[in-house]
């Protein structure tokens, strides 16, 4: 496979009611076993890297492992964040300034206020430290794209979330339906019906349009999206080909869809959330 997904381990400076570790002994790659899992994977010629934890930030060598993926081969590299780090500009100017142009940060922000967004990833502050840490990619030049887990806290804003948005010169975003996987089923209310998220969505999309904010959608079946479903992206941090396949083990697949002409693509739904809530398809056989 082109692509590697490298992580880094569990450990996090935040806390998230939604995230998919579930708690357990945090661990954390050290510098050498970084290098040599990246060593492997260019032996195996994966040219584009995505790199996540936990909060790989906090790796105390994160910017010499930047600079170190660069100089082993690989061509793009794709960081996923909740922007703790980066809010300190030293931080964010010594690991990406040297390749701003190779590197795509996709950044957590879970709501248009610190009232939402704090109370989501449990850190009092985490909303502003966000923030800042755009600020500071804006400045260096780096591509941001924002990620927002789409749960009953938060959907009811996402027309406003596009507004902070565009206040912050964000151009790109992704909003994920909340996975029924590790923490989030400890937190069960944090999970709406899709189809109720859908016409806020909606209206979040066409303003975005207005705006020219490209919206991407992740986890949402395409027979309930109608002319939305070409917003769908899905696995946009690439991933290893196991991982990929224990991915769709957690998925449901009625029976009613295999004949469907969007089988093969649909993300479907958990089959966690089945468990929740009754889900009804409406294969497209035309």
């Amino acid at each position: 496979m082109n692509y590697y997904h490298l992580n880094l381990g569990n450990t996090c400076n935040q806390k998230c009611g939604f995230c998919l570790v579930n708690g357990g002994k945090g661990y954390m790659l050290s510098f050498k076993e970084a290098r040599e899992k990246l060593q492997r994977a260019r032996r195996q010629e994966a040219v584009f890297l995505g790199i996540d934890g936990g909060e790989p930030t906090i790796a105390p060598y994160f910017p010499e492992l930047i600079e170190e993926s660069f100089l082993l081969g690989f061509k793009k590299i794709a960081i996923k964040t909740n922007g703790t780090g980066f809010s300190h500009y030293h931080l964010a100017r010594k690991s990406l300034a040297r390749q701003k142009e190779n590197i795509t940060i996709y950044l957590s922000l879970h709501g248009p206020s610190a009232e939402i967004h704090d109370k989501l990833v449990s850190e009092r502050g985490g909303f502003g430290r966000a923030l800042k840490a755009i600020q500071n990619l804006n400045k260096l030049g780096v591509r941001v794209i924002c990620n927002l887990v789409v749960c009953s806290s938060n959907f009811l804003y996402l027309k406003e979330y596009i507004g902070l948005l565009n206040r912050l010169h964000i151009q790109e975003t992704i909003f994920l339906f909340i996975i029924p996987k590790g923490r989030a089923l400890k937190h069960s209310y944090l999970i709406p019906r899709i189809e109720d998220t859908l016409p806020f969505i909606k209206q979040a999309i066409d303003y975005a349009n207005n705006l020219g904010i490209k919206v991407s959608l992740t986890f949402y079946p395409f027979c309930i999206l109608g002319k939305y479903k070409n917003k769908t992206v899905e696995y946009h941090i690439k991933t290893d080909l196991n991982s990929f396949d224990q991915l769709y083990r957690d998925k449901y697949f009625a029976r009613e869809c295999q004949d469907c002409l969007y089988a093969k693509n649909c993300p479907r739904v958990w089959k966690k959330y089945i468990k929740f809530y009754p889900f009804v398809f409406a294969p497209n056989y035309k």
